[in-house]
């Protein structure tokens, strides 16, 4: 809908524009050290993997978010996941941007995670994963493979549990 609606307001010239705006390599300094698939895939590839490695990473990101945001169980949860996933998958990224996990990890640990979801995240969250994603190639990559292990956990956590719906139940009246 936002897409339609910015097409609205300059067209299909206007949106070519960003698109050329956006291949510029000046416009993106330091892909290597990018908290997202596209910096991960830069600092195992050196920028050799191409454009449909990134898209393909992308879509099983994007399905593994959407299933974990509809089996999630309440809004809130649902959001920290796509926070999370958001964060891999956007274009352009830097060391500010992982900010997002500690609202996603406060929404998200509640008792119910398991151990390594927890694990992970608890790296994630830790200076020694920002300092590797400082780090050169291919130890900058550590950050968002790190994020891939703590969507994989969640995924394979809701494939062992059944979905949670909010149900009313009905207390039994007392004769």
């Amino acid at each position: 809908m936002l897409f339609l609606l910015g097409l609205t307001g300059g067209g299909w010239k206007v949106f070519l524009s960003l698109i050329a705006l956006l291949n510029k390599k000046e416009n993106h300094p330091y892909p290597e050290l990018m908290p997202n698939l596209r910096g991960m895939l830069f600092a195992l590839t050196g920028g050799s993997a191409g454009t449909a490695l990134l898209l393909a990473l992308s879509l099983l990101v994007a399905g593994a978010v959407i299933f974990l945001a509809i089996r999630a169980g309440s809004y809130e949860k649902a959001f920290a996941y796509t926070l999370m996933g958001g964060l891999i998958v956007n274009f352009h990224a830097y060391i500010q941007d992982p900010m997002l996990l500690l609202l996603a990890a406060a929404i998200l640990f509640d008792g119910t995670e398991s151990r390594e979801f927890r694990f992970t995240m608890h790296l994630l969250l830790f200076p020694v994963a920002y300092i590797l994603l400082m780090w050169q190639p291919p130890f900058s990559a550590t950050y968002t493979l790190l994020v891939l292990a703590a969507i994989g956990f969640a995924v394979r956590d809701k494939l062992r549990k059944p979905a949670t719906l909010a149900t009313t139940e009905m207390l039994p009246i007392a004769a």
